[in-house]
C-alpha cells in the first residue's frame, strides 16, 4: 500500500524504512567523525549508479546512500570507474571502502563484507524478436552469451555452467550491440538494467 510504505508531505519524501534512528557505538561513532568513506562507483550502470554531466554519483543505488551517509553523517568521497572489475578491485585492494551496487557471490565474500540486500532483481536473457522464446539458459547453454566482465550475471552462470562459450564485455550497451549485430546470440543482465539500456540505445 503506497499510504502506508512512503511518507509525503510538503517538506519530506522517504522511505519508511529510513525513518528510524541508527545507534553506533561510541568506536563506530569515532570513525565516522575521523574518516572520509570512499565510494566506488561506476561511471556507467544506468540506472542504478552512473556519473553525471557535472560528476555527480547518479541513480538509484547512489540514492539509497545518499540517504545512509545524510543520516549519519558521513563524510563521502566518490570515486568513479569506467568497469565494474576496477571497481571490485578497489575493493579487493583497499582503495575504496564500499559499492554500492554489487550482488553477492562466493567469489567476492572472499575479500568483501555484504550488507543485508536493499533491492533485487531478476537476471534476465534478451536475444533478438525473431528468436523463439527462451525459457531457461540451460536452453541456449550451446550458443555464445555476452555477459558483463565480472558482472553478477557472469559469475552465477560460469558457476553453474562452467562449459558455456561467454562473451565478456565492458558494459550492457557493447553487449546488446552484439546481439543487435548477431555476434552474440543473447545478453544477460539484470531486468532494470537491460530495460532501460535498450531504451535508452533504440534497440528495437
Amino acid at each position: 500500500n503506497l499510504e502506508k510504505k512512503w511518507i509525503i508531505n510538503e517538506s519530506e519524501r522517504y522511505y519508511l524504512n529510513f525513518k528510524q534512528q541508527i545507534t553506533l557505538t561510541k568506536e563506530e561513532q569515532d570513525f565516522v567523525n575521523t574518516h572520509t568513506i570512499k565510494a566506488s562507483v561506476s561511471e556507467e550502470w544506468q540506472p542504478f549508479s552512473f556519473k553525471s554531466e557535472n560528476n555527480k554519483a547518479v541513480g538509484i543505488s547512489s540514492e539509497y546512500w545518499a540517504l545512509i551517509a545524510e543520516k549519519l553523517n558521513l563524510k563521502n568521497k566518490d570515486i568513479f570507474y569506467d568497469t565494474f572489475t576496477k571497481q571490485l578491485e578497489s575493493i579487493k585492494y583497499k582503495s575504496a571502502d564500499v559499492i554500492y551496487s554489487a550482488g553477492e557471490t562466493a567469489q567476492r565474500k572472499e575479500y568483501a563484507i555484504f550488507s543485508k540486500e536493499y533491492l533485487t532483481f531478476p537476471i534476465s536473457i534478451v536475444t533478438k524478436k525473431d528468436e523463439n522464446f527462451i525459457e531457461n539458459i540451460s536452453n541456449i547453454s550451446d550458443k555464445k552469451i555476452a555477459v558483463g566482465n565480472n558482472f553478477t550475471a557472469h559469475n552465477i552462470l560460469k558457476n553453474t555452467y562452467p562449459g558455456m562459450k561467454f562473451i565478456l564485455v565492458k558494459d550492457v550497451k557493447e553487449g546488446l550491440a552484439l546481439v543487435s549485430e548477431n555476434r552474440a546470440y543473447a545478453y544477460v543482465d539484470i531486468k532494470p538494467t537491460l530495460l532501460y539500456n535498450i531504451t535508452k540505445y533504440n534497440f528495437d
